[in-house]
């Protein structure tokens, strides 16, 4: 802090609000000295129960009698739980009231986050990745998801597949029907993964190993690559399923 001394904050109360790790809120600044001021930091105090440790920056630099607002940051812990905390902010022998209005933060990864496998329709496959939860709210996770395996430049191929069985003098609504059909034949059905973990709840800052069990649905078409993902925990898994050319698999079509 500067070694000013004739300089302090606004008589009014301070209000800070975000989401962790950065919160931020205006404070007005008063020089009446001499000397130019640069406060950098202002020590904030809260109770040691509230689980909110903080430390406060302010930036830029106050002109001899002079007053301004400047928006300060408020550092705090990633992990600080939503809620409205009271404390107070100190500078020099000056003591404000502070209120800070945390918000949630949903940040939960998965590692690996894109799970590559291959099988055929019928195939039983379980699958393992981590998750961590970055954020300051707990997680409960859903004992099943439902996703739905589709088939990379589905829609393209079925275009171009329709077209091939063209006639010149044919009109356009014949095309569309083939295109329907072709849609219709080759979609997968949905599937239902079964998501297993040692604990239902991920409580901020922990992690925990996944199981992911499911059948593979039908009308994969050997040969082709398949992608979908299954949300869980505000983040994603992604699956991408290369049908290998079992005895379950559809024939591949003649590209």
């Amino acid at each position: 802090m500067s070694t000013a001394t004739n300089w302090r904050i606004g008589e009014d109360p301070l209000v800070f609000s975000g989401t962790p790790p950065l919160l931020s809120g205006e404070i007005e600044l008063i020089n009446e000295g001499e000397e130019k001021i640069a406060p950098k930091r202002l020590d904030a105090h809260f109770e040691p129960d509230s689980g909110i440790h903080a430390d406060l920056r302010v930036p830029g630099r106050l002109a001899a009698k002079s007053r301004t607002r400047v928006r300060a940051q408020f550092i705090v812990d990633r992990d600080t739980r939503p809620g409205t905390y009271h404390g107070s902010v100190r500078a020099g022998s000056q003591t404000t009231p502070a209120t800070v209005h945390v918000y949630e933060r949903r940040a939960a990864t998965v590692a690996p986050s894109v799970l590559e496998f291959a099988g055929a329709p019928g195939d039983r496959v379980e699958l393992h990745a981590s998750i961590t939860n970055h954020g300051n709210v707990t997680h409960t996770l859903a004992k099943t998801g439902i996703v739905f395996f589709e088939e990379a430049n589905w829609v393209g191929r079925s275009l171009v597949f329709a077209l091939r069985e063209a006639a010149a003098d044919e009109g356009v609504q014949r095309y569309l029907d083939r295109v329907l059909g072709e849609l219709v034949h080759t979609m997968a059905s949905t599937t239902t993964v079964a998501i297993a973990a040692p604990q239902r709840t991920l409580e901020p800052g922990a992690m925990l190993q996944l199981r992911l069990a499911f059948t593979l649905p039908d009308r994969l078409t050997k040969g082709r690559t398949y992608g979908t993902w299954l949300p869980i925990a505000g983040t994603r898994i992604t699956f991408e399923l290369l049908c290998n050319g079992t005895a379950n698999s559809t024939l591949r079509r003649p590209t």
